[in-house]
């Protein structure tokens, strides 16, 4: 895990002094080396932050060049399959000179080309120049786990892991984006490719840019979420828990490949217990699970601490655990904010996690972030089904267009009421209800009716919802998907990565993994219903006693209303609300 960013001028030098800043501007994403590399003619610069995981040693520093010094790179993030890549490439005559993954991605490069990116198993940004071709490619994970952010200037590009490295570069457009400001309000995250600056752009997950030294470049995806659901093979129920657990066994296994301490985030939930059980059968290392808790929370079920105790004890590892106060936490509100690269209204608990585990002598702890997306564990996967059916209705459509044009529509004081009314009759719009923030009238007060008005034209988020879903076939394929498409890509892992990176921890989620997608995908196809991790439940079911696997989810909440300088949280959805303005203003410092 680290931080890269980098520089590639058309027709001038690109500046040192930028480029230093750029390093510096990232230290907590890899406090462990940096280092600066600047093409002969001077017209490319890369910058590379280390946290230092698979290889300790100095010769895997980056950026990293092949021997007759053609082809450099940059890398953040793991390449989870990089010893069976190691094994091609050794076969096909490649001498490595380190045990390191970042070469094994740069000699797949220089030996398959872009074909390497559908033999890649990791999660990864990184760049490449191939001085020959003066040309630089940027290519990013299946799933964006690792961010990369780029801007086209006028003379170039430049690129970055952090949108706040690339604010402080020259020649970069860093006017407000309606998209981005809207987006952040609609869904309490910015959805990609957006940002708050005109000037700056997500790559998506899954897709390369290539550029040249004459302006011309290519932008492609190269993998789709959605094809995997439509060719997915069909599993039998009889054959299910046998091909699931072998697939998530390995998963574990090879998020464990780490030369550097290693642990992981521990709730009192099935996913991580799920986690710690396969880390403990497949490897007898020290681990060390971290556990957050609350004391707003103690003695209530919302306290993860007592259960997950139990669940460390039974896996016989280390468990670190430390109780926040509304004060601590109050304390600490300056430096999440700083930290937090773009603006969102969760994060706060990972965040609180990584500090321990950076506390605790980690630098990688697993997480099981993916599981509620792949395996029906939210609400989501019967509501918006049923909001969809409900609303598309005849008798109820026309009652509720009715409602929609008459002052009787403003009797609903909750805003998603008057949701359901105005979208809820499509798979999108039920969707949108469900996990959105604020509704898009409410925006209008908030902004302004130019802003919301423009943002929201560009974003056509029911358009890009739709795209997302209508191609699949099943409802809980398609809720999966846009779970993983925008509440999972936008927040979930974004999240992930800026939190732990705060604290130079590495965050590794086994469940978001392509070959789990694939199996989790052909489940699907077997179930009528959405059975609640029913597949999940099973595994475990001799590891834990039946109190723990049968727990009901709760989530992973977090006391905020301490830290919100407003008063407005009468109940939990006035509580994000009102956090989400707070951010908005730290972040987008417009009121």
């Amino acid at each position: 895990m680290c931080g890269i960013a980098g520089s590639f001028s058309f027709s001038s030098k690109v500046d040192a002094l930028e480029l230093n800043r750029m390093s510096d501007s990232m230290l907590r994403r890899g406090p462990d080396a940096d280092g600066l590399w600047i093409s002969k003619e001077s017209n490319v610069g890369l910058v590379h932050r280390r946290l230092s995981i698979i290889d300790l040693d100095q010769k895997a520093n980056q950026p990293m060049q092949t021997s007759e010094g053609r082809f450099v790179i940059v890398f953040n993030g793991e390449i989870y399959n990089y010893k069976e890549l190691q094994k091609l490439l050794t076969s096909n005559g490649v001498q490595l000179s380190t045990s390191s993954d970042t070469e094994v991605l740069l000699q797949m490069y220089v030996k398959f080309g872009l074909s390497m990116l559908g033999m890649v198993r990791g999660m990864y940004s990184f760049a490449i120049w191939d001085a020959e071709k003066r040309s630089l490619l940027l290519a990013r994970d299946p799933f964006g786990m690792k961010p990369l952010y780029f801007s086209l200037t006028h003379d170039g590009l430049k690129f970055a892991s952090q949108v706040s490295t690339l604010t402080n570069c020259s020649d970069i457009d860093l006017s407000i984006s309606p998209p981005g400001h809207v987006g952040f309000l609609m869904w309490g995250s910015v959805p990609e490719p957006f940002t708050l600056y005109k000037g700056i752009t997500s790559l998506s997950p899954g897709s390369y840019l290539q550029i040249d030294s004459d302006g011309s470049f290519i932008k492609k995806e190269f993998f789709n979420i959605s094809d995997v659901y439509n060719d997915a093979p069909f599993i039998s129920r009889s054959d299910s828990l046998g091909i699931l657990n072998e697939c998530l066994t390995k998963s574990v296994s090879l998020h464990c490949q780490s030369d550097a301490p290693l642990g992981l985030f521990l709730s009192s939930g099935l996913d991580s217990s799920l986690i710690l059980n396969l880390m403990r059968k497949n490897s007898a290392r020290k681990l060390t699970a971290v556990t957050v808790g609350f004391q707003k929370f103690l003695n209530t079920k919302n306290d993860e601490v007592p259960l997950a105790r139990q669940i460390s004890q039974s896996f016989n590892v280390e468990h670190a655990v430390d109780y926040f106060n509304e004060q601590r936490i109050a304390e600490l509100k300056h430096d999440f904010l700083s930290t937090m690269d773009q603006p969102s209204i969760d994060g706060m608990n990972t965040y609180l996690a990584s500090k321990l585990a950076k506390e605790s002598g980690l630098k990688v702890s697993l997480s099981g972030i993916g599981a509620d997306e792949l395996f029906a564990g939210y609400p989501s996967f019967t509501r918006v089904p049923l909001i969809k059916k409900v609303f598309s209705n005849y008798s109820v459509g026309l009652i509720a267009r009715a409602l929609s044009r008459t002052p009787v529509h403003r009797l609903f004081s909750n805003p998603k009421y008057r949701g359901l009314i105005r979208y809820g009759s499509s798979f999108a719009g039920a969707y949108y209800v469900t996990r959105g923030l604020f509704m898009p009238w409410e925006i209008t007060d908030i902004l302004g009716e130019e802003l919301a008005q423009d943002g929201m034209g560009e974003l056509k988020i029911f358009d890009s919802l739709n795209d997302a879903c209508n191609s699949i076939d099943g409802d809980q394929q398609a809720v999966s998907a846009l779970e993983l498409k925008w509440y999972m890509k936008n927040q979930l892992l974004r999240d992930a990565d800026w939190a732990g990176m705060a604290h130079s921890v590495e965050i590794r989620m086994p469940f978001v993994d392509l070959e789990v997608l694939k199996v989790s995908a052909s489940l699907m196809k077997s179930k009528v219903k959405p059975d609640g991790k029913r597949d999940l439940k099973n595994i475990m079911s001799q590891a834990l006693p039946q109190k723990i696997i049968q727990r009901e989810k709760t989530g992973f909440g977090v006391p905020l209303s301490g830290v919100i300088s407003g008063k407005f949280y009468e109940h939990k959805v006035h509580q994000s609300k009102s956090w989400a303005r707070e951010v908005y203003a730290y972040k987008a410092n417009l009121f």
